[in-house]
This record gives structure tokens, sequence and C-alpha cells, in this order.
């Protein structure tokens, strides 16, 4: 697996499971990380591998499945709505939306008292139900026919386990959503028990996914495997925005405040991208 720092907040990494090809069924997938704001870094890549690249045929593009965690589960929400070989106008419509998001269609202060209200009478310290209505009407806009596979993750905040929705879920909207639940900052998304999405009997109490992966590279395979032939025959493009792709250099000054600084360095790396070397 190579990774290629595209950017000081993106990292591009594309993993063939077996780094050759073989004959039958192929599938590409497309996982998205979560990293808030940083969504619109991973439209921007989207969009220029696709604008840049110079060969005649890029349907290496044209992705089977996507997933996405948090900020990556909204990019993912929009490329439901396109056929995997619509490549060119996913992308850009990928770019100019997040072009054109505002705050409030995202979030809006909790009434009477803003944020106070939030932290001592809500789950979360802005209400982010105005995201929800975005992403309706983006489904809305685009003629609301999921016409590919996708998978958005949430973490049980009771369980601490982890819970997908795909296209065939009963609200994959609100899946969306509680994927992108960051804790303290959004409220929890609360699934009752026993629907298609919770056959339980309690509460599914969804916070972001990023809390225990922030890369959804599982259900990626997973979801190929439904095609696939063989897992020779499966590629994931992942892509990946973090503050700090590239550990660097450091230089012993046998200094215990550089000693530590260098240690919350390694952690937080390996923190952001456990996930990838995991599954790797």
């Amino acid at each position: 697996m190579s990774i290629k720092i595209v950017s000081k907040t993106l990292a591009l990494t594309v993993l063939a499971l077996n780094g050759a090809s073989a004959r039958g069924t192929t599938c590409t997938a497309l996982a998205m990380s979560g990293g808030g704001s940083k969504g619109s870094y991973e439209a921007g890549v989207l969009y220029g591998m696709y604008h840049s690249d110079t060969h005649a045929s890029k349907n290496k593009y044209a992705y089977d499945v996507v997933t996405g965690v948090s900020a990556g589960a909204i990019n993912t929400a929009a490329a439901a709505m396109f056929a995997p070989d619509d490549v060119e106008n996913f992308v850009n419509y990928l770019t100019n939306k997040w072009q054109e998001l505002k705050e409030d269609n995202v979030w809006v202060p909790w009434k009477p008292a803003g944020i106070i209200t939030g932290l001592l009478d809500k789950s979360g310290a802005l209400d982010d139900s105005p995201l929800y209505t975005f992403i309706q009407s983006v489904w809305e806009e685009l003629g609301g026919k999921v016409k590919r596979k996708i998978t958005v993750s949430c973490v049980d905040a009771s369980s601490g386990a982890y819970h997908t929705f795909n296209e065939t879920s009963t609200d994959p909207i609100k899946g969306v959503v509680s994927s992108a639940s960051i804790p303290l900052v959004f409220p929890h998304q609360i699934w009752g028990p026993n629907t298609y999405d919770n056959p339980s009997d309690k509460d599914l109490v969804c916070m972001d996914g990023g809390t225990v992966y922030n890369t959804n590279l599982v259900s990626a395979v997973e979801r190929c495997r439904e095609t696939a032939d063989q897992d020779e025959n499966i590629t994931i493009d992942i892509v990946v925005c973090d503050d700090n792709p590239d550990l660097g250099r450091w230089e012993d000054t046998n200094d215990a405040m550089s000693n530590f600084l260098r240690y919350r360095s390694i952690k937080n790396y390996y923190a952001a991208i456990q996930d990838i070397y995991k599954f790797k």
C-alpha cells in the first residue's frame, strides 16, 4: 500500500488487495474519512484526480461502492445520487455544493439560549437538524434515487459498537447525520428499538463514527464482495483528511518537552490512521 501526501491536510491512499489484477468480476470502492469541514478537501481531491488524469479511460473512478464516516458520510450521501459511471457530473456537483455550503445549512443555535441550551438541556452544543434538511434537499434535487452501493457508520454510545447504514436502511439520511454527530458539538441520534436499523430491545444512540474508526474500509470490501468473485478483484481508493499525515524528521535534543511533543506527534499520527494499518 502506498501513501501519497497531496496536501498538509489530506493523504490519498490506493489499496489493491493483492497488488495484482485478477480475472473475473471486479469492484472498485471509495472510502472517505471524517474531518469536519475538511470534507471539502475530499471533494477537491476527487475533482483533481479525475480532471488531472491524462489517461483516455477514467473508469477507475467509477466507484461501485462508496463508504464514508462523518464528513465522509456527507460526501457519500451526494455520491449515492450518481451512477458509478457518471463520474464527471458527480465530482463537479460535489465541489460546487461545498462552495455553496453555508454554516446554517449544517447547524443553528439552540433556542432560547444557544450553546448554553445545548450544553445544559441537549446532548450537543449546536442544533444540526438543518443538516438533515440540507441532505434531503440535495437528494430531491438529484431525483431521490440511490444509484450505487453506499455505507456510512456511527458508534453506539451505549455499547461502543460500530453500526453501519446503507442504501436499504429505513432512513439513510438519518444514518448520514448519525455518522456526523460529533460528540459535544452535535447531539446524538436516537434510533428506537426493533427498527430495521436497530434490531434490539434498546435504543441505538449514535455518535460520530470516527469515535472508533475514522475510515470504514471493512464495509468497502464487504460490499464489493457482493459482486466481485475474488478479493483480488477489489480495489479501494482511500481519501484521508488529517492535520498531521507526515511525521517528518525529529532530532534528539535531550529535552523533556521535545520528547513529550514527539510522543504526542507519534500518538496522534497513529490514532488518525490506525484503522488503515489494522485493516491492512
